[in-house]
Formats: C-alpha cells, structure tokens, sequence
C-alpha cells in the first residue's frame, strides 16, 4: 500500500511556514502578556489635582519676561506629587506624555536583531520603571517645573520641581532613596505563560 500526501512539501516549504507561524505566536504572545500586565494595574488615574510639598531646598528657574528676555529666580523648592490612589494594585508614574500613565504605556513589539518580542513601557522615564519593577537605590534630584494649574498663590514666589534621576545645571541633589519593588511586568508574564504554548500550537496548525 503506498500513500500520498495532499501536497507535496519542500524543506524550504515547511521552514517558510514555521517561521511564520513562530512570528506570529511571538506577536500574540506578547499581546497575551501585556494583557495581564495591564489587568494587574489599578484602572483608576493618580488624583487630577496633585498635592504640594515644601522643602527645604532653594532651586532656581528660568522665568521668561514680557519682552522675551530670561531671568533666573531663586525660591524654596515645592514638589508637585500625584499620589498612588490604590496602595495595593501598581498605578501609574505622571509624565508628560500622551501615554504618561504608566497602564496606558504598555507596548509590545517584535525585535528582529534578537528574534523576540520585547513588552514594557513605552515612556522615556525608564529609570523610574526599573525601580517600580525591581525595586532598589537611586539618587534623586529636584529639577524645576513649570507652575500646574490650579497652584495655590501662597507658593508663587516658590519653586515648583519634580523627580529626576538626571543632574544638569538646574537640578538640585534631594537625596538617595531606597524604593520597594512593586513589579508588574514579572506577574504579567508568569500569569501569561500557561496559554503561550497553545498559542504557538494554533498558529502552527494554521500555517502548515
């Protein structure tokens, strides 16, 4: 008895088809992943209104006159803080950018140098993500910001800062500070795990 199959493979054939097919598990791999990642997170945005500390540093800013001119002014630092509104769910670092919270940055791309897919924040600010999923030290320094709306006029003749983990010559040294791991990507990934060989399956056995 001979048998034939219904079409005739060729090893580049077959190669062209399971590569293919991998490209595609890795694709929806990394979605399933940021998926769970993101379910981790609180849903609810850091409060609109940010809170003021007064600190003891002086910082100086840039002030920009009528006429076009600049000027430097000195005043004692304020820090312009969003607070976590959820202490037991991972929520998001403020940043200016469209994606600035840290549940909306999430992205998942494949890598062709490394033949991966790399999941993580989208944002600039990865200093501040590493320490948010692995915790540790960093130095801190105040770096002036421009005043939020809605500031209260008795800090106007203040200096409003933010974080930086970033010295120039308008950054004033806060401090080393030790922040507790609160990962996400970790949970998000063994979370995804289970279903990730049955994905690759699916497209396999659609490919070939």
């Amino acid at each position: 008895m001979r048998a034939y199959t219904k079409f005739k493979w060729t090893k580049a054939d077959v190669v062209k088809s399971v590569d293919k097919a991998r490209l595609r598990g890795l694709r929806i791999a990394g979605a399933e992943v940021r998926k769970q990642t993101t379910r981790s997170m609180s849903n609810r945005k850091p409060r609109a209104k940010p809170q003021f500390w007064p600190l003891p540093q002086m910082v100086s800013r840039r002030v920009r006159r009528p006429s076009g001119s600049f000027f430097e002014q000195t005043g004692r630092a304020v820090a312009v803080v969003y607070r976590v509104p959820k202490p037991d769910k991972v929520t998001s670092w403020k940043a200016a950018h469209p994606k600035g919270y840290l549940r909306q940055s999430i992205e998942y791309d494949y890598d062709r140098a490394t033949d991966s897919v790399v999941v993580g924040p989208a944002t600039k600010k990865a200093w501040l993500n590493e320490l948010h999923e692995l915790g540790g030290s960093a130095q801190f320094h105040l770096v002036p910001i421009a005043p939020p709306t809605g500031a209260p006029k008795k800090y106007r003749n203040n200096t409003f800062v933010g974080f930086t983990d970033e010295a120039d010559t308008y950054t004033v040294p806060f401090g080393t500070r030790t922040i507790k791991a609160r990962p996400f990507l970790g949970p998000g990934l063994k979370k995804a795990m289970p279903k990730i060989p049955a994905m690759f399956k699916n497209q396999l056995r659609r490919t070939v």
